[in-house]
């Protein structure tokens, strides 16, 4: 008796063991891609290459569960047909509909739209990214914002009014070369959608809002979206977020006949803040022939705590027209810092090796400009 047991257990064990690790295989067609997927319990492989079912497992269940419904007609073809064994389901994305033969299924909500219309959504490159080169052209909601000119790593922007958030710029621009993709989805998703278009060359890469958080984006000859969380941190890409922080302060500090204690004030506020555009207002401030000392001075500090090669130039520029010599002697030890081996500049030193100093610091900026 105890041998007939375990017997029946054993069968039982492998019986049901078989039952669970038969495949599914479902064949998908769409006017995009055809393709089978092959599902192993939670698992699926398409041609060898192991599928993302994260959205897909949720709709598994419309293409096997009954459908009491009736269908309305159709004027269009299916998006998608997926054929199970004897079974075939045609589903219909834009009118939210699943039908087999005269029985049909209305689909609510946006997860439709997530289904796979190519083997892409399932098996596809989880990293894209947009080859940037000047001309960059963007446009929100249609209207043209900026261009943007030069190289990756010196970009320019003509065509706008804005004092533009460099910071903000240069991360963006990154999240464009190189980003993660967290899903396609069909592009009913971007209907009514605030909309963004970068132009690159003769390429229109369209991107839509499609959630307060989430960007998507349709490339060039691609009839779906990717959507990626790496553009998050764009919001509305409205004015607010392009536009530098400082921009009230900056113009007001280049703005004519503002009083003095004005203008410190706001030099202040930015004491502990560092821009593209707060380095430049330095720059103009320290060149500018008629500007306060004091005010001078500050700007001159600020960029001796961080003497780029942009600032070294300028400085090169202040030793030939600047009056102040304890300044000049500042503006050497920038330079110095970008090129150890050239002369400090002393206020002591005879006028004949103080010019030598001004021409040698002036030949080196002719040789480095950009």
């Amino acid at each position: 008796m105890k041998t007939q047991l375990l017997v029946t257990l054993v069968l039982s064990f492998f019986t049901t063991h078989a039952v669970a690790e038969t495949p599914r295989r479902l064949e998908f067609k769409s006017k995009h891609d055809q393709f089978e997927l092959v599902l192993t319990g939670n698992k699926g492989k398409i041609a060898g290459k192991v599928a993302d079912l994260e959205n897909l497992q949720q709709q598994l269940a419309m293409l096997s569960n009954p459908l009491g419904n009736g269908c309305p007609p159709f004027n269009e073809p299916p998006d998608v047909t997926v054929k199970e064994g004897a079974r075939t389901r045609s589903i219909y994305i834009r009118a939210g509909i699943v039908a087999e033969g005269e029985n049909c299924l209305n689909v609510g909500g946006e997860g439709l739209l997530y289904f796979p219309l190519h083997r892409d959504f399932l098996v596809g490159p989880k990293v894209g990214g947009i080859a940037l080169q000047a001309p960059v052209k963007i446009f929100r909601q249609g209207v043209k914002l900026f261009e943007l000119k030069g190289t990756p790593k010196a970009w320019s922007a003509d065509g706008t009014n804005l004092l533009l958030n460099w910071d903000f710029l240069d991360r963006f621009l990154n999240s464009l070369k190189s980003y993660t993709i967290r899903s396609r989805a069909n592009l009913g998703l971007a209907v009514n959608k605030p909309k963004m278009i970068i132009q690159v060359g003769t390429q229109s890469f369209e991107f839509y809002k499609i959630t307060n958080v989430v960007w998507a984006l349709k490339r060039p000859g691609v009839d779906w979206l990717e959507t990626s969380d790496d553009w998050s941190f764009w919001y509305d890409l409205d004015d607010e977020v392009l536009e530098d922080p400082y921009s009230t302060q900056i113009r007001f500090l280049q703005e004519p006949g503002q009083e003095r204690e004005a203008r410190l004030a706001a030099l202040s506020k930015m004491e502990r803040s560092y821009s593209r555009n707060l380095r430049d207002l330095y720059h103009h401030l320290v060149l500018k022939v008629d500007e306060d000392e004091d005010i001078k001075k500050i700007a001159l500090q600020r960029l001796k705590a961080r003497p780029v090669k942009e600032t070294a130039l300028a400085m090169a520029r202040y030793l030939q027209v600047g009056d102040n010599e304890e300044f000049k002697r500042v503006a050497s030890q920038i330079l110095k810092i970008n090129q150890p081996k050239g002369p400090l500049y002393k206020p002591t030193d005879t006028a004949t090796k103080r010019n030598q100093t001004v021409e040698y610091w002036q030949n080196w900026a002719d040789k480095n400009q950009p």
